[in-house]
């Protein structure tokens, strides 16, 4: 026997409402629950919260958002990028981390490999035991990449002159205003809490920090200075514990 399709009539689209009945029968179990005891349910079984207290719920529809179009890229409030294709000028950045040690120059392959299989953007690690980072070492990093064609974000932990060296090679290859991109990954506040120090020496080096991401943005602007890395509160919380 054989079925024509056009015969068999679509299914009807489920609502919210819909979806909940059929939740709160599942949390239910049979009982006979009031409407604030299969809320309180729905919130302790399938409701998560993430590490800062931010509810995540276990289905989002159209209606959550707030207005339409308030919420994506290029549109006002413009919480998300000033541009539809957010801070990318060509959409979403494939950003690969590699970790550069020694002189720099075993990180280039790498770095090769990673573009080769559809990276788009390179995330430098210099957070290891290296004495200095120079501009001759992300030179030999980045040996054969086209830095006008793939942005650049640094990792370098706090280092100074580590954001310099970055800007010296965009200079060293002869990328203005118009091709160097990415981010030099200054974080003053970040490094203060994972390597100590006075509230002066945090103030001084926020002072610097400001300084030269207003001159970056003057020269250089597809390239941005800052970052906001929340993972060394780890390392704030184990002095306050150590305290």
């Amino acid at each position: 026997m054989t079925v024509d399709p056009t015969s068999l009539a679509p299914f009807e689209p489920a609502t919210a409402e819909q979806w909940r009945r059929a939740v709160d029968g599942v949390l239910a179990k049979g009982a006979d629950l009031s409407p604030e005891q299969l809320a309180q349910r729905f919130q302790r079984q399938l409701v998560s919260r993430t590490y800062d207290g931010l509810e995540i719920r276990p289905l989002y529809t159209a209606g959550d958002v707030a207005g339409p179009g308030e919420q994506l890229p290029g549109t006002p409030p413009f919480v998300r990028a000033t541009s539809a294709a957010g801070g990318v000028p060509h959409g979403w950045e494939v950003r690969q981390r590699v970790a550069v040690r020694g002189d720099g120059s075993a990180a280039a392959a790498l770095a090769l490999g990673e573009l080769e299989r559809g990276t788009t953007g390179l995330w430098l690690d210099v957070t290891g035991p290296v004495d200095e980072v120079t501009v001759d070492m992300l030179d030999r990093a980045l040996a054969g990449i086209f830095l006008e064609l793939v942005p650049i974000t640094l990792d370098a932990g706090g280092r100074s002159g580590s954001a310099q060296a970055l800007l010296d090679l965009w200079q060293r290859r002869g990328h203005g205003a118009a091709e160097a991109a990415g981010c030099l990954g200054v974080d003053p506040i970040g490094a203060w809490m994972r390597d100590g120090g006075t509230s002066n020496d945090a103030q001084a080096a926020i002072g610097e920090a400001v300084d030269l991401a207003r001159r970056v943005a003057d020269t250089v602007p597809r390239v941005r200075t800052l970052v906001a890395d929340a993972t060394p509160n780890v390392f704030y919380r184990q002095r306050l514990q150590q305290a």
